[in-house]
């Protein structure tokens, strides 16, 4: 992609160093080009690889990666599908046909939408069973195939035409989930077959294989979870280690006060008092004294003044009956300044 485009004002071949063009063609292919662009140069500028793609499922993006090969032909790249999208589509395409079928008959004499039939409400309860029938089955193409059928039967089934199929197949699941796949023995007795030896050893394979496989994820799972609170634990006390002076908060001033002057005027209150615990609480860690200790005193020790005076007098923002309530309530009732208090404590 070229940084510079011809001028039209200028003559033929001049180009603008200030111009930000840099795609040539149709607008549908704009994503594709772009995605090949970040994959391509990857590991040159991070040195990493995207080995996965997460798009749309109608989405040319990825057809033009992969057949880009940006990392060689023995590092294809993996499709992720967007369940939502997915999801959508399902809704989508059902809403396009109750439009299509709008006026016309079916078998039974009766329309596609009305009353007990396809209706938009009808539409996103399908939608939302057939996205939450994908994402409980991820990994498990047979699981969620059953899962996404038993919609449609569950909404086909009717007290005068049931359909116990799907019906089977829950209380199956259910079994299995209660008392392991040996759970079927006793179901297969009950019918009236005896199950042999080998049909037995197999139901007891699959359960204890299934245990082992649970406790290898439970144990990774607690392992990285150790992992994450030891972490945590060292970064705070590095954190707590770290000397800081008072002086540092002026890091912290104009992330806590971008754009006041704008919202002066209408900030509250409550506003104004969390504002000013901002650097209360700020001054309390540094000093190392409790959260719960009164606000005045820490501003004394640490010769500071109020973040809510301070803020007004070096961006000349104006007093108001507010402010004053607030910086009265937020640090104690005793009118004296803070600079008297700092004069008084030296």
């Amino acid at each position: 992609m070229a940084g510079l485009c011809e001028d039209d004002n200028e003559s033929p071949g001049c180009l603008k160093p200030s111009c930000c063009k840099n795609y040539h063609g149709f607008s549908g292919g704009m994503e594709a080009a772009g995605m090949k662009l970040i994959f391509h140069r990857s590991q040159e500028k991070y040195g990493v690889r995207y080995v996965k793609y997460l798009g749309d499922g109608d989405s040319i993006a990825f057809k033009s990666v992969f057949e880009s090969e940006p990392y060689g032909s023995d590092c294809p790249i993996e499709k992720l599908e967007c369940v939502g999208h997915v999801q959508k589509c399902m809704g989508s395409r059902l809403l396009k046909l109750t439009k299509d079928m709008k006026g016309k008959k079916l078998e039974d004499g009766k329309g596609i939408g009305g009353a007990g039939r396809l209706t938009k409400k009808e539409i996103q309860s399908i939608q939302m069973y057939y996205g939450a029938a994908i994402r409980q089955n991820v990994g498990n193409l047979d699981s969620m195939q059953h899962a996404v059928w038993a919609i449609y039967f569950h909404k086909l089934s009717t007290d005068a035409k049931p359909q116990h199929v799907v019906q089977i197949a829950k209380l199956d699941a259910i079994l299995v989930y209660n008392d392991g796949n040996v759970g079927r023995i006793r179901t297969l007795q009950e019918l009236g077959f005896e199950p042999g030896a080998f049909t037995i050893n197999i139901l007891q394979g699959i359960d204890s294989r299934r245990i082992d496989s649970a406790n290898t994820a439970l144990q990774k799972i607690q392992q990285e979870v150790r992992q994450k609170i030891l972490k945590r634990k060292e970064a705070e006390d590095l954190q707590e280690e770290q000397e800081y002076g008072a002086g540092d908060f002026r890091v912290i001033t104009p992330i806590a006060s971008y754009g006041i002057e704008l919202i002066w005027e209408k900030l509250t209150n409550n506003d104004l008092a969390k504002l000013e615990n901002v650097k209360a609480r700020f001054l309390k860690r540094v000093l190392g004294v409790e959260k719960q200790s009164p606000t005045r005193i820490v501003y004394v020790l640490a010769k500071e003044i109020f973040f809510i005076e301070d803020l007004r007098l070096e961006l000349m923002l104006p007093s108001t009956a507010r402010i004053k309530h607030t910086w009265r309530h937020s640090v104690g009732s005793k009118k004296t300044s803070t600079r008297t208090s700092i004069v008084q404590a030296q």
